[in-house]
């Protein structure tokens, strides 16, 4: 997180707690709320910081959402990622007014309901995803407001996208070197804030699973801090 300009200590915050909801989403039962990455220009590392933290908890990018004035397009779209199981979706460089009923229901539901194509029946998914997105001078209409937890990135300068000497001057690849790590300092975090050991191994071993990883050394360390 040290080479993202947050405007504050709670929006750097916020940004941590990214990660740490991925990595316990299982053992929340209900919803959890969107993360709007905000910032006054372009350039500032709204998207970067999104991609990253989608390779730590995942090993990918996360899936990308377009937004879209319809709202049975996005019903749409919110049940192709649902099905494909995506841990994280991003609507990335929205342009407009979030203001979507559809979206507004989804952020404080925990199935989500559809019609099967073609015929008069439909199923359910559950939501089990984090929601992300990011743009320029983010604007929510109150209901999404009210389920949002607000990251806001300020660089302070004219141009941001012309900033140099970062600490991780390639930050996706650095990530995917240390990922078993980040993975490790999210669940001692998580372990501090009294959640079941047992659990959060379980959960861990889950997100490693895909980039063929154990956790046998985090789970010793996790049995004798």
């Amino acid at each position: 997180m040290s080479d993202f300009p947050f405007r504050d200590e709670a929006s750097r915050a916020d940004a941590i707690a990214i990660p740490l909801t991925v990595v316990v989403r299982e053992m929340i039962d209900g919803p959890t709320p969107l993360f709007a990455i905000d910032a006054p220009a372009p350039g500032s590392g709204k998207t970067l910081l999104a991609e990253g933290i989608g390779i730590v908890v995942s090993g990918v990018r996360p899936a990308v959402m377009a937004q879209t004035r319809s709202e049975e397009e996005l019903c749409k779209r919110i049940t192709s990622v649902l099905r494909s199981g995506n841990s994280i979706v991003l609507f990335d460089n929205v342009k407009r007014r979030l203001d979507s009923a559809t979206l507004a229901a989804l952020l404080t539901a925990t199935t989500w309901s559809d019609r099967v194509l073609g015929k008069n029946e439909t199923f359910q998914l559950p939501v089990r995803a984090v929601w992300i997105a990011t743009g320029n001078n983010l604007e929510l209409d109150n209901e999404i407001a009210r389920r949002s937890v607000w990251i806001r990135l300020d660089a302070a300068v004219d141009r941001p996208w012309e900033r140099t000497a970062f600490r991780h001057g390639d930050l996706l690849t650095w990530l995917r070197r240390h990922r078993h790590e980040l993975v490790w300092a999210f669940l001692v975090l998580a372990q501090e804030l009294g959640l079941d050991f047992d659990e959060l191994i379980a959960e861990a071993e889950r997100i490693m699973s895909a980039g063929g990883a154990d956790l046998k050394t985090e789970r010793w360390l996790l049995a004798h801090p």
